[in-house]
């Protein structure tokens, strides 16, 4: 009995890598047909969204938030239509 306990202690990092080994062996296997098609999926997303998508959505406009001009095309820093500084404005 002694010299079973002594084989397997001596053997076990051996036995752990092989586990290990086989595992990632196994699940590579069973993927690869996924990660070999991804590059042929993602370009025909790819292709099927800059069909869809009208070319004035592929420019970046400018934010709605942004410091140049509000949603009414007014300047920066004005509080109404007529473009007229706040009474805050210095």
């Amino acid at each position: 009995m002694e010299k079973i306990k002594d084989f397997i202690y001596r053997q076990n990092d051996l036995v752990i890598v092989l586990l290990i080994l086989a595992t990632a062996a196994f699940v590579i296997y069973d993927r690869v047909t996924v990660i070999m098609d991804y590059p042929e999926q993602f370009a025909t997303e790819t292709v099927v969204m800059e069909q869809t998508v009208p070319d004035d959505q592929l420019q970046q406009a400018a934010p709605a938030g942004s410091d140049d001009a509000n949603a009414n095309g007014e300047a920066a820093g004005s509080d109404d239509a007529n473009g007229e500084p706040s009474e805050n404005t210095p």
